[in-house]
C-alpha cells in the first residue's frame, strides 16, 4: 500500500507508479501562508525557514502574485 499523495502517473507499460506525497492544496496554503507573513512584517529569509522552503522561492511567489493577481 501507498501512503496518501497528491499528483500521480504511471510508466507506460504501467509496471511503475510516481507520485508526489505533497497535495496541490498544501502547496497553495504554503504561498498564501508566505503572504500572510510578509504581511505579518516578517523578511524573505525568515519566511523561508518558517515554511521550510528555499527564499528564491518566496520571492518567485511574490513577483507572481505581482504579475499576475493572487487568483
Amino acid at each position: 500500500p501507498l501512503p496518501r499523495g497528491g499528483f500521480c502517473s504511471y510508466s507506460p507499460d504501467l509496471k511503475k507508479l510516481a507520485y508526489n506525497r505533497i497535495f496541490r492544496e498544501f502547496r497553495t496554503w504554503k504561498r498564501y501562508r508566505a503572504l500572510l507573513l510578509l504581511g505579518d512584517g516578517l523578511t524573505y529569509r525568515q519566511v523561508a525557514q518558517s515554511l521550510g522552503c528555499a527564499e528564491s522561492s518566496v520571492y518567485g511567489w511574490v513577483a507572481h502574485w505581482r504579475k499576475a493577481g493572487i487568483d
